[in-house]
């Protein structure tokens, strides 16, 4: 995201206006200090938007409610990017770990981590990453491809956020509660999105950024464990499964890797207004999440500790 900026966004999530600020390294969130306070562990809560939290105020993410839980020994850096792919996710902690000087870095995993970025694929179409880098050099640098790159855009219609209309009509219906067919219909149909979890073809990829993650964090003193966050539907049904968070903890293990999964804790409180759409929080939802999970973290921290 821009660095240093300040504004105020409309919601589509909620309607709502929310402040939003960005630091200077492009992370929403106050100024990250160069030199950090005596006693003071620093977290760098890696995800996507999930974690970003659109939708809600500053005060009102995870990434902030977690900070609140686990204590003023402990601040807790939103290092969350709309639309981000478990592999843009390395590439942002490879580009910004130096300066950010985590002592540890927890990854929010979603189960659409193996899907290529949502804003690289509206930006660019169908272009690999490579060629998208030479059309954003070309943006940067001249008016005029910018305007006829934006035009072929829109004659494209280039539009891969929305789930289709099929989907849609299901999960309104809302048979994928209590039918078990029509739930495995609901994730087939959004297997470009989180249903990719459910695919067997998704999983050599995310073990493959997780252990890159793993390096970056070794290699610069970090630690590095792993929370994931489920999907509404998982929450809501009755006859739905865990498969994805079953498969990340096995990876997890492979890799020596805390991992810890927020479903079981969602789910009891299905009742409650947890989520905006399939996966956003709400204020609730976002603190429920924290307050989960704040536990667990702070004794993967103690461990590390006496570790070191």
């Amino acid at each position: 995201m821009k660095p240093d900026t300040n504004l105020r966004i409309r919601a589509r999530l909620n309607g709502a206006a929310i402040p939003l600020r960005i630091n200077s390294l492009g992370l929403r969130g106050p100024r990250i200090s160069g030199v950090k306070p005596r006693g003071v562990q620093r977290i760098l809560f890696l995800g996507d938007s999930v974690v970003f939290g659109p939708g809600l105020a500053e005060n009102e993410t995870v990434p902030y409610r977690l900070g609140l839980r686990l204590g003023g020994r402990v601040e807790v850096v939103n290092a969350g990017v709309p639309g981000m792919s478990l592999k843009d996710e390395a590439g942002l902690l490879e580009e910004i770990v130096e300066k950010a000087d985590p002592d540890h870095v927890l990854l929010g995993f979603y189960l659409n981590d193996s899907v290529r970025s949502i804003i690289l694929t509206e930006e660019y179409g169908d272009l690999g990453d490579f060629w998208a880098g030479t059309v954003t050099r070309g943006r940067k640098t001249s008016a005029v491809f910018n305007r006829a790159w934006e035009g072929w855009l829109s004659r494209r219609l280039v539009k891969t956020y929305k789930l289709n209309e099929e989907w849609g009509r299901l999960f309104e219906e809302g048979e994928w509660r209590n039918d078990r067919a029509a739930y495995d219909r609901i994730v087939k149909l959004a297997s470009d999105d989180f249903g990719a979890a459910w695919r067997d073809d998704s999983w050599p990829a995310i073990e493959k950024e997780m252990g890159r993650l793993k390096k970056i964090c070794e290699e610069n003193g970090a630690g590095l464990s792993v929370v994931v966050f489920p999907v509404s539907v998982q929450a809501y049904s009755r006859v739905g499964d865990d498969l994805p968070q079953r498969r990340v903890r096995t990876i997890a293990a492979k890799l020596g890797l805390p991992m810890f999964d927020l479903l079981p804790a969602i789910k009891q409180a299905r009742d409650q207004p947890i989520f905006y759409d399939q996966c956003h929080f709400t204020p609730m939802g976002a603190d429920l999440a924290a307050t989960s999970m704040a536990p667990w973290l702070d004794v993967t921290l103690r461990l590390e500790e006496k570790h070191e």
